[in-house]
């Protein structure tokens, strides 16, 4: 379920909804409960994020490794942040300029979805340093924010 998910991953819920209901069945099977009962606790227990949350998840890191030049050389010029469009400075300097996407199919590519989603994370958890910290950090802030 992680392998190349910020590429697959990114998709219409309903497309994507056999994971979800997948991830639920396998956790039901670990914990020996009913094939009926709620995910809600066991999630929380096991500590297993979600795997709606999973693609956000990934797709923060990847945004974070650009950010801080942790990604290879090809990766350069794959995001534009904001500062560079503009001379002066806005609100927004320290974030992502979002790409246009003329169908709704671009707006799931990484090109597009990235700066969406490390523009909501709170510029405290941006500015983390090292890598690990950030991965820590970035994962609980999802789990706190969608259980």
């Amino acid at each position: 379920m992680t392998y190349g998910n910020i590429v697959w991953a990114s998709n219409y819920e309903s497309r994507i909804h056999c994971f979800t209901t997948l991830q639920k069945r396998i956790l039901r099977i670990i914990g020996g409960d009913n094939p009926r009962a709620t995910t809600i606790n066991m999630f929380q227990e096991t500590k297993i994020m979600r795997f709606p949350n999973l693609n956000m998840y990934f797709t923060g890191i990847f945004v974070y490794k650009f950010m801080n030049n942790l990604l290879p050389k090809s990766f350069v010029n794959y995001f534009v942040k904001t500062a560079d469009t503009h001379k002066y400075n806005t609100r927004a300097a320290g974030g992502l300029s979002a790409q246009y996407a003329r169908t709704n199919y671009r707006k799931f590519a990484i090109g597009c979805r990235g700066p969406v989603i490390w523009n909501a994370i709170p510029p405290a958890l941006q500015a983390l340093q090292p890598l690990r910290l950030f991965i820590s950090s970035w994962k609980a802030h999802i789990n706190k924010l969608y259980l």
